[in-house]
């Protein structure tokens, strides 16, 4: 239908269409060929199509003319953004050549300056070598004087020098004389110490072994009176329980054969009865009948009576049981009452025996705590003089060796005079470490006397049951002992 290509060609032009002149030409050249191509113009349904296609065009002529517009209005918004930019960067690049320009005349400050700074740094170095030059003189010049103040000094030295020898070998002789003293009355009080303790610790033990064997036979003796008469009260009570139960026993006895002498005579006469039935029975068929009923209920209670029979010797077993296991418990309670009487005796005597033991303990922990703390007042106090004394005299020593030392090398004396002086220096020297020597074995026997004392008081308080803790000190052991 011509109509229909109309609609097709106008709609391809509308989507092919890019701008307002191509869009307007080509629908118009279509529309000539298509009106061309029809052949009836008149028609109705070709004139409806013409007017809906041109209101089509009619409609897409405005919407390319808004697009028009719309490209105008950004060219022209485009065009002023351009503009307004292209002025920044002018100013822009303007400010650019003024920083440029600045900073060219900062670096010619800059470079000024670090030319004045090494103008100054060369002054300053000039001066600090003038100086240290005025230095190395002065330095140069005190040198000097104190070399000269030491050379008077190392002669003073030499005469301090024999002046100490002197006074050390004076101090030497009284030294070897008050050890000896020292020596002798140590040795005087250990030995009566010794035997001080020893004769204390033979009386103590004595004393406490006898008062151990007095209370041994005393407590034996009590004992065996308590147990005669624990004994006593137990086989009375015996008596008593099995009088009491053979009573019992000949009631339940004679109870228990009446009762089987009842079951007896009730059994005999139920057999006679049985017996007199059968000979009745031949009879008559009816007393047959009736018997063997009567004898049936005769029956049930002789079978309850024997069950009733059982039951009771069971009872009696039980009861036995239950006499035998009460016998028992008496018997333990006996026994227990007793034994908390003789603890409670024993608690008692034990409570004043322990207070007379406290008193003695406290007495003899007084003793004791006042003949240690003498004991080690005094050792302690030997020992730190005895350690002091060595320990200054290696000092002395150690100083004087490098005071000789110094001296044979400031004097430059042969060496045969050295060695005539070293020998006799290590003659010396030898001397003093053997006295040393014997001092420190002094010190170490004294040490271990002192620690076997200790001990010993640590067992004798063992063996009175008094703690070491409860001394109130730390007895004082050496360590290396």
């Amino acid at each position: 239908m011509p109509g229909k290509g109309k609609g097709k060609g106008a709609k391809e032009g509308k989507g092919k269409g890019k701008g307002k002149g191509k869009g307007k030409k080509g629908g118009e050249a279509e529309a000539r060929r298509k009106a061309e191509a029809v052949e009836d113009i008149e028609s109705e349904e070709y004139k409806t199509n013409l007017m809906l296609e041109l209101a089509e065009l009619q409609e897409e002529a405005k919407t390319e003319n808004g697009f028009a517009s719309l490209y105008q209005q950004e060219r022209e918004r485009i065009n002023y953004f351009w503009m307004a930019e292209k002025k920044l960067l002018e100013e822009k690049q303007a400010d650019y050549r003024n920083k440029e320009w600045s900073l060219q005349e900062l670096r010619e400050k800059h470079d000024i300056e670090i030319n004045v700074c090494k103008q100054r740094v060369k002054h300053l170095l000039f001066a600090s070598l003038d100086n240290l030059t005025e230095e190395k003189t002065q330095a140069e010049m005190g040198l000097k004087n104190s070399e000269d103040e030491h050379r008077l000094k190392q002669r003073e030295l030499k005469y301090d020098v024999r002046a100490l020898k002197v006074q050390e070998k004076e101090k030497e002789v009284c030294q070897d004389d008050y050890l000896r003293s020292l020596k002798k009355d140590e040795d005087k009080k250990k030995m009566e110490l010794r035997h001080e303790f020893e004769r204390q610790a033979i009386d103590l033990k004595d004393k406490y072994t006898e008062k151990m064997n007095r209370l041994r036979i005393d407590m034996e003796e009590k004992k065996k009176r308590i147990i005669e008469q624990i004994e006593a009260k137990m086989n009375a009570a015996i008596k008593d329980l099995t009088k009491t139960h053979q009573q019992k026993l000949l009631d339940i006895q004679n109870y228990y054969k009446n009762i089987t002498d009842s079951n007896i005579s009730h059994i005999k006469q139920l057999q006679e009865d049985v017996v007199r039935l059968r000979k009745l029975e031949v009879a008559d068929l009816k007393t047959l009948h009736k018997l063997q009923y009567e004898n049936k209920h005769f029956v049930n209670p002789l079978k309850e009576t024997q069950l009733k029979v059982e039951e009771k010797k069971k009872e009696l077993e039980q009861y036995l049981k239950d006499k035998e296991e009460l016998h028992t418990t008496f018997k333990r309670i006996t026994d227990i009452e007793e034994e908390i009487r003789n603890w409670t005796w024993e608690y008692e005597v034990l409570l004043q025996e322990h207070d007379y033991i406290m008193k003695e303990r406290d007495e003899i922990y007084a003793r004791f705590q006042d003949s240690i703390l003498e004991v080690q007042q005094k050792v302690g106090l030997r020992n730190l003089i005895l350690e002091k004394k060595l320990e200054t005299i290696q000092e002395t020593l150690e100083a004087k060796n490098v005071q000789l030392y110094q001296i044979l090398q400031s004097a430059q004396l042969r060496p045969e005079a050295i060695a005539m002086v070293t020998s006799s220096l290590e003659d010396v020297e030898n001397s003093k470490n053997e006295q040393i020597a014997a001092i420190q074995t002094e010190l170490k026997k004294i040490r271990e006397a002192h620690s076997n004392m200790v001990k010993t008081y640590e067992g004798k308080l063992f063996e009175f049951g008094i703690p070491v803790e409860e001394l109130g000190f730390d007895p004082l052991v050496p360590a290396n002992v």
